[in-house]
Formats: structure tokens, C-alpha cells, sequence
């Protein structure tokens, strides 16, 4: 039998990774060291796989490689530390202790790992905009929870302090990362957008997670042996796959990015990409429709609230800042490319002099005097004269002086007709 080749390895990775999904998904609900070591392997080796291609591929994603594999390393380590201390003591750790902040050391990675991809020709910048936008849906996913579920219920109260930190972040990591990705997918190079987007599927599944965490946490029933565990190994193998994807070659096409062949692909791909960056306002949709219902029911605002309304609006004004910077610079660019080319069209490229363009568009677009057509130098008829006449002028012949009596001269039988008309 012939060895695959890598390609055709990558073509039937996802069917492998699915079909080892089932079983590993519900073998961490048997028992609290097999959730652990299932889902500590599965990190190592997906970070091992990028460890390896970032070191090994020279392509333009070795940076962005070792630093998602490094966001996964951090997951990693916090399940051992949690294993660890479940050998030592014979019981799981707290909510708050070190696997949890060691956990979240994950986002910082990984947002630096989704900029260090490389960009478009024309998508440079857009870093501080991908972080407002990270910021806005972060701020509305807590302004949320705190309206929906803590304040009117009083979740988490009887936590300590570190815990409800803990556990408000949980949700809010996972946000913040996709809106990252959402904001960056389109400026990202198209050879680096398929991986991103499989790690985005991934951290949208841990996001479920550890949602599903922060709220069983805060009811005092979670285990690590449950289906919030099962929901996380499939997020780990959903980037397990993206790995796999993200560690192949990837080679720069030679070729310019096509438009759209038609005028109904560009309308599909500019629909497409306003979903795509108006996703991460979704949060804030949703609590502009909270903080409306919380203004016509007459409840108060409480200090808890006023922080994720204070986050929301300084992440909106920082973003319309750096729109508008992004703007005009964009405008500046066009405004020079189009002098450049008008340069280049009126100066000769080999001596540089003007050439014949420039000699000939100052004519065409001189003003005409009165009287006188655009661009003639002759002189011309009244302007009621100019064109086609309606009654084009008979043509005077010399007469036969005998038939006549006398001889009529051509311009006074044009004078003579030109009164009768009028």
C-alpha cells in the first residue's frame, strides 16, 4: 500500500479526529483522573503539533504558531497543577486557586497569537480596532450577567472574592477572544484564514464551557467529571484539529486576491464581511435591550453595574478613534496612488520630461472666449447660430443679365434674403 501524503493526511484528519471525539468525550465523564488526563493529552499534543511547524516551517506563521501553541502549553499546565493537587490532597481544587489563573493565561497568548498572523497587502493595522471590539463584547457580556443573573439572584455571593473573579472571567475570556478573531479575519491573509477560523470554532466551544462552569461553580455542583468537561475536550479537539490545519506548509499566492467575478459575488462577500465584523456587537445589542428594559421598569443602576457601562464606553470611543484614523490615512493613500498615476501618465519614463498627454489635456481644457467654440481658433458665428440651422441657407447663383434685365450680385441677393426672413 502507498504512503499518504501529507495533504492527503490533512484531508482525512477531521474524519479521524470525529471519530476518536465520541469516545474520548464520554470517557471523561467516568471519573474525575480520566477527565483530567484526557483533556491535559489532548492540549500537550496540539500545542506539541504547533510547537513543532513553528520551529519547522519557515512561511510567515512560525510567530503566530508558537504563540497559540503556547496558549495551549497554559491550558495545559493548569490542568497538571489541578491533577496535582487532586494526588496530594485527594480532593479537586477550589474555585480561585492557581489552575484557574493559570488557565486564563491562555487569552493574552492567544490574542497576541491571532495578531501575529500575517496580513493582507491592504489590511495593515487594525490592532487597536480588534481589541475595542474585544473590549466592547467583553464589557456587554459582563454588564449581561451582572443585570440577568447576579444582581437579581444573587449568584456567586457566598464565594470568596478571588472565586467571583474567577468566575465572571470564565465567560468573558472566551468573548473577548473571538470578537479578536471576528475583528482581524478579515485583514488576515487568506492562506492563514482557514486555520483561524477553526480555532475560533474551538474557543467558541471552550467559551460554552466555561460558561457552563461559571454557572455551575456558582451554584456550588461542579465536577470535574461532568458534561461542562465533556463540552471543554471537545473545544481542545476542535483546535487538536486547527493545529493539525495551522501546521501544514502554507505557501504566499503569487496571485492578487480576485474581487468577485461579478457584481453578485461583491454584494455576497461585502455581506459576508459585515457579518463577520458586526458579530462582536452582538453582545452589545443585547445589553443596550437590557439596559432599556432596566429604564422603563424604573430600577436604579448600582455601582456593580457601572463599571461594565464605564468598560463599554471607553471601548467604543476607542474604536471610532481609530476608525477614523484608519480612515484618513486610507483617504491619503488613495489621494497619493492617484497623483502618482497622474504623474506617471504625463512624464515619460525613460527621460522623465512631459510628454504628449501633457501638452494636450492644459487645450482641452481651456475656457472659450465669448463667440467662440471650446478649442478653435477660427472665428464663429453668433452663439443663435451655431449648429444646424431649421432653414439652411438657399444658394445664390449669378443670374443671366438678359433674362433679368441686370445682373444681381451674390452678396446683395444675401442681404435682400436675409431681410425677408426677418
Amino acid at each position: 500500500m502507498a504512503r499518504l501524503r501529507f495533504p492527503d493526511r490533512l484531508r482525512n484528519r477531521t474524519v479521524l479526529i470525529w471519530c476518536v471525539a465520541v469516545p474520548l468525550t464520554a470517557a471523561v465523564t467516568l471519573s474525575v483522573e480520566a477527565s483530567y488526563l484526557i483533556r491535559i493529552a489532548t492540549a500537550v499534543l496540539a500545542a506539541a503539533v504547533l510547537f513543532r511547524a513553528g520551529f519547522r516551517h519557515r512561511d510567515g506563521l512560525g510567530r503566530a504558531r508558537l504563540l497559540f501553541a503556547s496558549s495551549l502549553a497554559a491550558g495545559a499546565v493548569s490542568g497538571i497543577t489541578a491533577a496535582g493537587y487532586l494526588l496530594v490532597t485527594g480532593a479537586v481544587a477550589p474555585t480561585g486557586w492557581l489552575d484557574d489563573w493559570l488557565y486564563l493565561g491562555y487569552v493574552p497568548l492567544a490574542v497576541l497569537g491571532v495578531l501575529a498572523l500575517p496580513r493582507r497587502s491592504t489590511g495593515r493595522g487594525g490592532t487597536v480596532q480588534a481589541l475595542a471590539d474585544g473590549a466592547v463584547a467583553a464589557g456587554s457580556l459582563w454588564y449581561l450577567t451582572m443585570v440577568l443573573l447576579i444582581d437579581p439572584w444573587g449568584i456567586g455571593q457566598d464565594l470568596a472574592p478571588a472565586a467571583q473573579v474567577v468566575t465572571l472571567s470564565y465567560p468573558l475570556a472566551p468573548a473577548f477572544v473571538i470578537a479578536v478573531i471576528l475583528s482581524a479575519l478579515p485583514r488576515v491573509a487568506p492562506r492563514a484564514r482557514p486555520f483561524l477560523v477553526r480555532a475560533a470554532s474551538g474557543v467558541a466551544m471552550l467559551g460554552l464551557a466555561d460558561a457552563a462552569f461559571a454557572v455551575v461553580a456558582w451554584a456550588g455542583d461542579y465536577s470535574p467529571a461532568s458534561w461542562v468537561a465533556a463540552l471543554s475536550e471537545l473545544g481542545l479537539l476542535l483546535l487538536l484539529d486547527a493545529a493539525l490545519l495551522g501546521a501544514a506548509p502554507q505557501r504566499a499566492s503569487s496571485q492578487p486576491e480576485a474581487d468577485g467575478t461579478s457584481e453578485f459575488d461583491a454584494d455576497v462577500a461585502a455581506t459576508r464581511g459585515a457579518l463577520v465584523v458586526g458579530a462582536p456587537f452582538a453582545p452589545l445589542g443585547l445589553a443596550c435591550a437590557a439596559a432599556l428594559r432596566e429604564l422603563l421598569a424604573g430600577h436604579d443602576v448600582p455601582p456593580s453595574q457601572f463599571w461594565p457601562i464605564l468598560a463599554i464606553g471607553c471601548a467604543v470611543v476607542v474604536r471610532h478613534l481609530t476608525n477614523a484614523r484608519e480612515t484618513g490615512r486610507l483617504v491619503a493613500r488613495i489621494a497619493a496612488r492617484e497623483k502618482a498615476a497622474q504623474v506617471q501618465a504625463r512624464t515619460d519614463a525613460l527621460t522623465g520630461l512631459a510628454n504628449r498627454t501633457a501638452f494636450v489635456a492644459p487645450v482641452g481644457r481651456r475656457p472659450p472666449r465669448p463667440g467662440l467654440p471650446s478649442g478653435r481658433g477660427r472665428t464663429a458665428r453668433p452663439q443663435r447660430l451655431q449648429g444646424r440651422q431649421r432653414h439652411p441657407r438657399p444658394r445664390h447663383r449669378r443670374r443671366d443679365p438678359r433674362a433679368h434685365g441686370r445682373p444681381v450680385a451674390p452678396r446683395r441677393a444675401r442681404r435682400q434674403h436675409r431681410a425677408a426672413r426677418w
